[in-house]
């Protein structure tokens, strides 16, 4: 069964310095086969096949653009949709962007 998640993550990014690191998905770079957002991390450019899982959405809670993000059948196969602020290693996301204060709460927005 395909199910697929719409995440408007549009993080109140101000507080944490972000605001540089295209935290509202408003900045995208066209490739081959699609478009993904600058500084993000997708699924697009890990599975290594022709499979497009993070896709710029024009249906934003604030903003001009949003992602969605999608999880599809491949051979036989569940291949993951996600995106990620840092560097997908063999363990899982690394990295990211230096926080200078302990934050209390993360705000984002779903649709699915």
């Amino acid at each position: 069964m395909k199910q697929y998640a719409i995440l408007l993550l549009v993080f109140f990014f101000s507080f944490i310095g972000l605001s540089q690191s295209n935290a509202g998905f408003e900045k995208w770079t066209t490739k081959l086969s699609h478009e993904d957002p600058k500084v993000w991390k997708t699924a697009n450019r890990e599975t290594g096949r022709d499979i497009i899982l993070a896709t710029k959405e024009t249906d934003a809670k604030k903003g001009n653009y949003a992602i969605k993000i999608e999880s599809k059948s491949y051979e036989g196969d569940s291949v993951l949709g996600f995106v990620v602020l840092g560097d997908v290693g063999d363990k899982g996301p690394e990295g990211g962007i230096p926080v200078s204060t302990i934050q209390d709460s993360l705000i984002f927005w779903v649709k699915y």
